[in-house]
């Protein structure tokens, strides 16, 4: 695990450190551009948004045109490789597939993440914007996944989660997961008339006497 690097640059050292959140999104969000500008066979493109990575990972006004290309590349992949997490989150396996909405601005990263961040922990923008990059994406995994648990327990609950066939049976339907929690089965495979697990901020105060059928039918 490294958290700095150096490269050479026309005979010149750089050492970079590795970034926190804020600079990290900021840079994720260029090579993100720099993969569309590949995929588009955009040299002119992808040449430019290589030297404004380098500007920001290094902090540093340097003219990459005069440099060699080839230090150029290899300077920004030694980078890249600094700035990649250390830990393999499920959380970011379908973060860069999913789709574009209608919202979506150039930098909305950091403001979407930070927003998560300050709502959920009420930290301030700046203690946000130095957070370690994998403390970040952990701690926006467990947001994702707290709320998916709400969102499956209130759907158990619901008149939504089972359906009847012709002869009135019902069956229970789970509420379907983000892909990055595909691996993790629900635990709420019930049938009617199964004993489901209660929360225990429901359960209510005191002995409960259940009636039997014979008393109800009384």
């Amino acid at each position: 695990m490294r958290n700095s690097a150096v490269v050479t640059l026309d005979g010149t050292e750089y050492e970079v450190t590795r970034a926190k959140l804020r600079v990290w999104l900021q840079l994720e969000d260029i090579r993100e551009q720099i993969a569309r500008a590949a995929d588009s066979k955009d040299r002119k493109g992808f040449t430019t948004l290589v030297y404004s990575y380098l500007s920001v990972a290094l902090s540093a006004d340097i003219d990459f045109t005069t440099l060699p290309w080839y230090e150029v590349v290899e300077a920004y992949v030694d980078i890249v490789s600094l700035h990649r997490p250390f830990f393999q989150f499920p959380f970011l396996n379908t973060a860069d597939k999913a789709d574009k909405v209608p919202w979506d601005y150039e930098g909305r990263t950091w403001f979407a993440w930070s927003h998560l961040l300050a709502r959920a922990y009420s930290w301030t923008l700046e203690y946000i914007a130095e957070l370690d990059i994998d403390d970040a994406i952990a701690h926006l995994q467990e947001i994702a996944t707290s709320d998916q648990m709400r969102k499956e327990w209130e759907w158990m609950l619901s008149a939504h989660s089972v359906s009847y066939d012709k002869r009135g049976k019902g069956s229970f339907h789970d509420l379907k997961r983000p892909d990055w929690m595909k691996g993790m089965k629900s635990k709420s495979k019930h049938k009617l008339g199964d004993k489901i697990p209660m929360k225990k901020s429901m359960i209510p105060m005191g002995n409960v006497v259940r009636w039997s059928d014979e008393q109800l039918d009384a």
